[in-house]
């Protein structure tokens, strides 16, 4: 799976949540707390990387994609990729992380 696909994944609130949980066995906070904390953490860096840049329509696109995700999908991908989140080694830790975790066939 492409490091941004991977991001997306992880960003679509429904998908989110599941995949999350899964970093948390053994944790002493709630599991669905935990994955919303990672979820609300990763979506808040994203939106710091695109202010950073002068990007704050892309962050507006990032709150329209958990609402509609196959309707904002292809611009949050290009939004993404022009700021270069899939290299960016901060973004890209917790979406890895998480995949790997669940099916240990990401990147």
């Amino acid at each position: 799976m492409d490091p941004i696909t991977i991001i997306l994944t992880a960003l679509a609130s429904d998908a989110a949540k599941p995949v999350l949980s899964a970093l948390v066995e053994g944790v002493a906070k709630p599991a669905g707390d935990v994955a919303q904390d990672a979820y609300n953490g990763l979506k808040a860096l994203i939106k710091r990387k695109f202010e950073s840049q002068g990007k704050s329509d892309s962050a507006t696109i990032l709150d329209k994609y958990e609402q509609k995700p196959e309707k904002t999908k292809a611009l949050l991908e290009d939004e993404l990729i022009e700021i270069g989140a899939d290299k960016d080694e901060e973004i890209m830790a917790l979406p890895n992380l998480s995949c790997k975790t669940i099916n240990n066939s990401c990147l």
